[in-house]
């Protein structure tokens, strides 16, 4: 748990005790599935992608695929199905290479760089959050769907706290904190969608540059 002091096996939170950063919540449907299906998912990506979400109907999956669209609703069940599968493959995707970074890099400022590198790469990748925002909207509608959303923000907030914390401050005293870089690196990541002429990476090493001088100012350390 973390407390006053970062514990490397079990990145948790004050709040929620005994939980642990064993995975993102949610589950990669992709060792589940046979080849076929996995083909048809990774076509329904490419789908979504290119010619947004009122695009990616079962006729056009198939057709990119290069199956029978009549084994959409034979793996997936339905059009719901499938977008489920989506959703999950999409977050699990970021959220476990996230994880993985962030676990592998010594705590503390060394750990807080590697966080600020992976998002910084994340916004100035214009492919990166394209099939994200393409979902979202649909996400947002739909209940089940949205309950995945909530769960992953929590995992991403307390997740990005944690990087953001030393043995000096506590995780939960950070939460506020990294709720507003993921709003920001969202935000810059959006823009970047909407305008290709615009470069978010200087915008990005502001943000940083202030969260340091934050956490340096509550007496974290700086990097050296």
């Amino acid at each position: 748990m973390v407390g006053s002091a970062i514990d490397e096996k079990r990145p948790g939170t004050a709040g929620r005790p005994g939980t642990a950063f064993d995975d993102a919540p949610v589950r990669d449907p992709l060792p589940e599935l046979p080849a076929t299906a996995r083909r048809i998912l990774a076509a329904a990506k490419r789908v979504l992608a290119r010619d947004g979400f009122r695009s990616l109907t079962l006729q056009a999956i198939g057709a990119e695929a290069g199956e029978n669209s009549a084994l959409t609703r034979y793996y997936f069940g339905s059009k719901a199905g499938l977008v489920a599968a989506l959703v999950d493959a999409i977050v699990h995707q970021g959220s476990a290479d996230l994880r993985r970074r962030l676990l592998a890099a010594a705590p503390g400022p060394r750990r807080r760089e590697e966080l600020f590198a992976i998002q910084r790469g994340w916004v100035c990748d214009p492919q990166e959050f394209r099939t994200y925002y393409a979902i979202l909207s649909h996400v947002l509608h739909q209940e089940d769907l949205r309950s995945k959303y909530r769960a992953l923000f929590e995992w991403y907030c307390e997740l990005e706290s944690w990087a953001l914390a030393d043995a000096a401050t506590p995780s939960a005293s950070l939460r506020p904190l990294a709720a507003l870089i993921i709003a920001a690196t969202d935000g810059l990541a959006l823009q970047g969608q909407a305008d290709p002429d615009f470069d978010p990476g200087p915008a990005y090493d502001e943000l940083a540059s202030m969260v340091t001088a934050r956490l340096a100012a509550s007496g974290q350390r700086r990097p050296t």
